[in-house]
């Protein structure tokens, strides 16, 4: 089956994204959006195309380099999974928390070069982060880590 992958460099090409939505929950059906989607961002370019690569056969993968689109794209498309390369600011942090308040099952993974000293503001940021990859990114973890969240639900990666 064809995967259908989307890169948003910008707010500008937001505008297409509706559209696309649209015709992937005409395909998809079950009232679900796109439980088999991960949304992702990185100013890295070259990290995007390689992840959407690598899991575009399993899954509908929809990435950014504009941090500022993820917050639309989250909305959208409704993954079970966002994987951000980021600095763990409160804007993430709060962006984090807010999701899987409102998007119960929704798996938040961050790549990080350093950790933190300050084992309290260390905690923080691991209330709202599942699963945390440190640079260099080893892909295969990546990899480990999604194939666990999709067995840990039963195949079925769902939420409302």
């Amino acid at each position: 089956m064809l995967k259908k992958n989307f890169m948003f460099s910008s707010e500008s090409s937001m505008s297409a994204a509706s559209n696309i939505v649209q015709s992937l929950q005409d395909g998809e059906g079950s009232g679900n959006r796109h439980s088999k989607a991960i949304v992702m961002y990185s100013p890295d370019v070259d990290l995007c195309m390689s992840l959407t690569l690598y899991f575009q056969d399993k899954y509908v993968i929809v990435s950014t380099t504009d941090g500022n689109t993820l917050p639309a794209l989250v909305e959208m498309y409704r993954p079970f999974l966002v994987i951000a390369d980021a600095l763990p600011t409160s804007w993430f942090l709060g962006l984090f928390d807010t999701w899987k308040e409102v998007y119960p099952g929704l798996r938040v993974m961050l790549f990080r070069v350093w950790r933190y000293e300050d084992r309290k503001r260390e905690a923080t940021i691991h209330k709202s982060i599942d699963h945390v990859i440190y640079k260099p990114i080893d892909i295969d973890s990546v990899a480990r880590i999604v194939s666990g969240i999709v067995e840990a639900s039963g195949g079925e990666v769902r939420h409302s």
